[in-house]
């Protein structure tokens, strides 16, 4: 036959260009045949390249606003295989895109790019990188002073309250006070409460104090008064006995009233100018005047005593309110002026008689009591009283009784020089003798036994005759 057969054994070559990026090996196979001819035949395997390498990124974070962004770094990347199919490297630093502009809720995109050493381009990795503002604006506040309109109304603002508030990132957006509007009833000082809220709407506080004045002083409104002295002579008015209604814009704040004078006494009888002075609680003041008028409506206290005269017949004997007086008193005009009515006496008069003794001040004022003037008439050389018409014109006290009362014994006492006997008498008040003996000139007192002379209890007369008058006591006796 004519078939020529047989097998023959590849050859490789070397795969170009060698390594992990792929190339072109060649497989070739020669044939020589029993008739020394030699066939060649070839094929191209093409190697693909190792896998592509990949790389991991970082976790998204978040930053404050104000802080940097982090610098760009490198990225490790990796096939994962080995020997000559393992395909690592670096990729390029990282770059920045800004996604979503702003310093509230900002964000930024930081991206890596690698090409291996095949000259591939790798996916690229990324992360997000949110920024936020979550740190407070720094609250800055100062205190402040406000003065009220006449109305009692004053206010203030949250700007001129700050001072120079600031924040690190966003922005100071808004300011806002607590308080702003204020009245009497805020007067002194007030602490309010200043907030600062950022552009994202983070806040602060801060506190301050507002100092509430006012510069209207109050409006002093007088009236006029009556003060009348006790029985003392003695007086006084408050404040309120002046004031017509004072008011003041903060009137509810309490006024302060003071007096020029209070107290007052019987010196300062009729018409006496004051001077109120109404102080707030700012410490302002305003004046006006008013009158008191001080009276004396108390009468005086009249006090009486009993007295007995003697008259002569056809003679008559004028008291003196003085005889009868018993240290009346008054507080204003003591002593008070006295008169005694009647004070005129005669025979007809014998016996027991009421006189008014009337005691009066300067005010008009007048007070009364009575008392007994008895009336005792003599023979033509009886005794007289002083104040009686003939005997003498000249009244002098020289002579004394005690004690009065007396019970058992009482002594009779002269005061003179004159060296003439005296004639002592005791008179019931019906003008009966129950006593009488000649004192002698040289002695100044006589003591005379009531009991003895039977002088039971009464009321009685004792006189003395001196040589050219008679003076005469009441003597009240008492037994047990």
């Amino acid at each position: 036959t004519c078939e020529i057969s047989g097998t023959v054994t590849s050859t490789l070559s070397a795969q170009v260009p060698a390594g992990q990026c792929g190339g072109t090996i060649t497989e070739s196979w020669t044939y020589t045949d029993g008739c020394g001819r030699t066939i060649t035949q070839s094929r191209f395997i093409t190697v693909s390249p190792a896998a592509l390498p990949t790389m991991t990124p970082l976790q998204d974070i978040t930053i404050t606003c104000g802080t940097l962004l982090p610098a760009a770094t490198t990225r490790p990347f990796s096939n994962g295989l080995g020997g000559n199919c393992m395909i690592s490297g670096t990729s390029n630093l990282s770059t920045f895109t800004t996604i979503t502009s702003g310093n509230c809720n900002g964000s930024v995109l930081e991206t890596w790019t690698a090409t291996d050493a095949c000259g591939r381009s790798l996916a690229s990795v990324s992360r997000t990188i949110t920024i936020k503002d979550n740190i407070a604006p720094t609250a800055q506040c100062r205190n402040v002073s406000i003065n009220l309109n006449n109305s009692g109304i004053g206010s203030t603002t949250a700007t001129v309250v700050n001072n120079n508030s600031t924040d690190n990132c966003s922005g100071v957006q808004s300011l806002s006070l607590n308080k702003t509007s204020f009245n009497c009833t805020n007067f002194g000082p007030n602490t309010v409460i200043l907030t600062v809220t950022d552009n994202c709407q983070n806040t602060a506080k801060c506190s301050a104090i507002v100092t509430v004045n006012y510069t209207s002083a109050p409006v002093a409104k007088c009236r006029n008064a009556v003060v009348v002295l006790s029985g003392a002579g003695n007086g006084s008015i408050s404040t309120a006995g002046i004031n017509n209604g004072s008011t003041d814009v903060c009137s509810g704040n309490g006024l302060t009233l003071s007096l020029s004078k209070t107290a007052y006494n019987c010196s300062n009888l009729g018409i006496n100018v004051v001077t109120l002075t109404v102080t707030n609680v700012a410490g302002l003041s305003s004046t006006c005047t008013g009158t008191v008028t001080v009276r004396d409506q108390t009468k005086p206290v009249a006090r009486c005593k009993a007295a007995t005269y003697t008259v002569a017949p056809g003679g008559s004997v004028t008291v003196p309110a003085s005889a009868i007086n018993n240290g009346s008193t008054d507080a204003c005009s003591n002593p008070p002026s006295l008169s005694l009515s009647p004070n005129t006496f005669t025979c007809a008069n014998v016996g027991a008689n009421t006189v008014t003794l009337s005691a009066s001040d300067a005010s008009n004022n007048v007070g009364t009591c009575t008392a007994t003037v008895t009336i005792i008439c003599g023979s033509g050389n009886a005794p007289q009283q002083a104040g009686s018409t003939g005997a003498f014109a000249d009244y002098v006290e020289l002579m004394d009784v005690f004690p009065n009362p007396a019970s058992e014994q009482v002594v009779v006492r002269v005061a003179t020089e004159d060296a003439t006997d005296r004639e002592v008498t005791i008179y019931d008040y019906a003008g009966k003798v129950m006593y009488r003996k000649t004192m002698n000139g040289g002695d100044r007192q006589m003591s005379i036994n009531l009991v003895e002379h039977h002088l039971s209890s009464g009321v009685y007369m004792v006189s003395v005759r001196f040589a050219d008058h008679i003076q005469t006591k009441q003597l009240v006796v008492y037994r047990d």
